[in-house]
């Protein structure tokens, strides 16, 4: 039997432990913070409308997650934030702490991921063990990663088992794989005709004028062996003048957001003015809002009626 003050003792400990949970319940719990629920929705609609994270709101996001480790919001946002920082070994970490109650899509994201890390292996055996059928996508993907752990036999047969969705979707990727596997069957009669397809529906493809160009220089054909080849060259071209105006048009937007915020006017106007015309359209209406503002805090109201026009115009498609 307790005595008295062991009684009291037990009632005073119960009633600690009360206040503890209590508390622990309004600090510790993603529900209960205003601040981080906050944070996290706000980034997951900027993100939902195409627009890239800054450096500062990437930390803020990974700050909630790092305190809110169990928060299934925290956790989707936060891979999305990984997903476009294509930051994926960290996205790779997170998926694989959270294996043992991995849903289908979670095992969908992580076979990709091992796929951009090059751990194909790790990508077969993850897209092997889902248990929905594959659609095109994952047996395209789940067909490369046989080719790329050598199991050229497995591939083909992943391939042809949804090859009618393949041709019909034209998925690219799936085609030119199949393409080059006919080649190393030595079809390549058959490995021209699905390469030459995806050239005539994608003209740009730099893996299908590869592919053709080793297909004809191995089959003798010198001349179409060379127009492949300098296919791939002026591809290669293209992609690296876009992909320069992109990486510029980057820098330029968060060169902007700086200068909004700390409220130099004239840059914001310079800035702006030199990118609205090749913005992306979801950009465009953001843009000229910016503009609206800075001009009406220059005492300019002519022009920030116009640019205030313009953004209502370009809002209201």
């Amino acid at each position: 039997m307790k005595t008295r003050p062991a009684i009291m003792c037990a009632a005073a400990l119960a009633a600690a432990l009360s206040v503890l949970l209590a508390a622990c319940a309004g600090t510790g719990s993603f529900e209960s913070d205003p601040s981080a629920i906050s944070t996290v929705e706000a980034l997951a609609k900027k993100m939902n409308s195409g627009a890239k994270l800054t450096p500062a709101e990437f930390e803020s996001i990974k700050a909630v997650h790092e305190k809110y480790p169990a928060s299934n919001r925290g956790v989707e946002v936060y891979r999305q934030a990984l997903t476009q920082r294509e930051d994926w070994l960290s996205l790779e970490k997170v998926l694989t702490e959270s294996a043992s109650t991995a849903t289908e899509e979670d095992k969908l994201l992580l076979g990709k991921v091992y796929m951009k890390l090059g751990k194909y292996a790790e990508a077969r055996d993850t897209f092997a063990k889902m248990d929905s059928p594959p659609d095109v996508e994952r047996a395209s993907m789940l067909a490369s990663a046989y080719f790329h752990t050598g199991e050229n036999k497995k591939a083909a047969e992943t391939l042809d088992s949804v090859w009618k969705e393949i041709v019909a979707q034209k998925y690219t990727d799936a085609l030119v794989l199949r393409g080059l596997l006919h080649f190393y069957e030595q079809n390549n009669d058959k490995a021209i005709e699905i390469l030459e397809s995806v050239t005539a529906n994608e003209p740009g493809s730099i893996a299908a004028h590869n592919a053709l160009a080793r297909v004809y220089a191995q089959a003798g054909n010198a001349e179409k062996a060379a127009y492949h080849s300098k296919a791939v060259e002026e591809a290669y071209k293209a992609l690296t003048e876009k992909t320069g105006r992109q990486g510029r048009m980057v820098d330029k937007m968060f060169r902007l957001q700086e200068a909004y915020k700390a409220g130099r006017h004239e840059e914001v106007i310079e800035i702006a003015s030199s990118i609205v015309d090749s913005a992306d359209p979801r950009n465009k209406a953001a843009l000229y809002g910016l503009l609206a503002n800075s001009y009406k805090a220059l005492g300019m109201s002519a022009k920030a009626q116009e640019a205030a026009d313009k953004a209502r115009q370009l809002s209201s498609k």
